[in-house]
């Protein structure tokens, strides 16, 4: 049996309805029974919250399908208010990449109930989760010391939207360790995104990359000819301390 990728953490984006495409805090699996002893013919159910009723769930049917030798995942996708959400065990956080973390552990978890080994992929994901709680730490305790100084710099008050923290390699150069996408669209958040091999180089140089981030977050996506390094950013980048070597 070929074992099934676990790698669905943003389904939610491309497979629901419109509607459904809000910023989802919770969700909830659970196992339906099946007569056989493998993933084919096997289904679950994810539960979602819906926008529009506290009482009321959209429900994502899975049903796995074995052919060629290939494991395939169906979507059926629908809302329900037959369901008791009192009794339901909800996975959630605030934070949308945390959020995601969490599901991919719980699919590994659950998908390891029929004889695939992912005990490698859950500890992978478990080390992934307690990282990003750290740059999360770093992140916070600098968006304090950017507020202030940027109140007493520019005399307004600094107003940044939410920032999740992602920690991955898609898409970076060699030379790159980190990226920010601004809040667009559906989007109401914004993402720092940090490559693993930053935290080879220590927690300093992870700290500097995570405000140098920051800086462009606070500063907005202006002054594009200059990647946004513009004198604003090295006006705020001096005050706080980020070594020239990192404003690049």
């Amino acid at each position: 049996m070929n074992p099934l990728p676990v790698g669905t953490s943003h389904w939610q984006y491309s497979l629901l309805p419109h509607a459904a495409r809000v910023p989802l805090s919770r969700m909830a699996r659970e196992k339906y029974p099946s007569s056989v002893e493998n993933l084919d013919g096997n289904s679950w159910r994810i539960l979602l919250p819906h926008e529009d009723s506290e009482r009321k769930a959209i429900v994502v049917d899975i049903n796995g399908i074995i052919h060629d030798g290939v494991h395939t995942l169906g979507n059926q996708i629908y809302s329900t208010n037959d369901v008791n959400l009192d009794e339901v065990n909800w996975i959630s956080n605030d934070d949308h990449w945390t959020r995601s973390i969490l599901w991919l552990i719980e699919e590994a978890r659950i998908l390891s109930i029929y004889g695939v080994d992912y005990s490698e992929v859950i500890n992978k994901y478990k080390l992934r989760l307690e990282i990003v709680k750290l740059m999360h730490s770093i992140k916070l305790d600098l968006i304090v010391e950017m507020k202030e100084l940027y109140k007493t710099m520019f005399g307004v008050e600094l107003i940044l939207p939410k920032v999740s923290m992602a920690l991955n390699d898609w898409n970076f150069t060699p030379e790159s360790v980190a990226s920010i996408m601004y809040p667009s669209g559906y989007l109401k958040w914004a993402v720092i995104t940090v490559a693993p091999k930053a935290f080879s180089r220590g927690m300093e140089y992870v700290r500097y990359v995570i405000m140098h981030e920051l800086i462009h977050l606070a500063i907005g996506e202006s002054d594009k000819s200059s990647h946004g390094h513009n004198a604003k950013f090295n006006m705020l980048a001096e005050a706080m301390g980020l070594p020239k070597q990192f404003r690049d």
